[in-house]
Formats: C-alpha cells, sequence, structure tokens
C-alpha cells in the first residue's frame, strides 16, 4: 500500500467527519476513495480493519497505521 495514500486517506478521516461516514459506510466505502492511489486488495484490506473498528468504541484511526502494515 502506499503510504502517501494510506496518510492521505487517514488524515482526511480524522479531519473530516463526512468523508469518515463516508468510508464507514459499506454501500459508501468505494466512493469515498475514489480518486486514492490504492489497489482492491488494499481497500478490501481497509475495508475490514474499519467495519471492524465501526462496532467498537475506539477513536477513529487507532492502530489503523500499523494494522495495515501487516
Amino acid at each position: 500500500m502506499s503510504q502517501e495514500a494510506l496518510d492521505a486517506v487517514i488524515k482526511r478521516a480524522v479531519a473530516d467527519s463526512r468523508f469518515r461516514q463516508m468510508l464507514l459506510d459499506p454501500k459508501r466505502f468505494a466512493e469515498a476513495l475514489k480518486g486514492f492511489d490504492l489497489t482492491e486488495d488494499e481497500k478490501g484490506r481497509l475495508r475490514r480493519i474499519l467495519l471492524e473498528k465501526a462496532g467498537t468504541s475506539l477513536p477513529f484511526a487507532q492502530n489503523l497505521r500499523e494494522r495495515l502494515a501487516k
């Protein structure tokens, strides 16, 4: 995964609540990532991690970079 693309997604999600809501909505996830240079595999990994986190009370993006790097 491009580190720059991942950083851009994380920064935008933290700063933009509307974008964050799109990422967490399975129906709008693909729309949210348009324009980011991510492969389909990377998008799938990001989707799985975000949907796992959506049901928790942890702050958004906590340890996200480390989990995606695995």
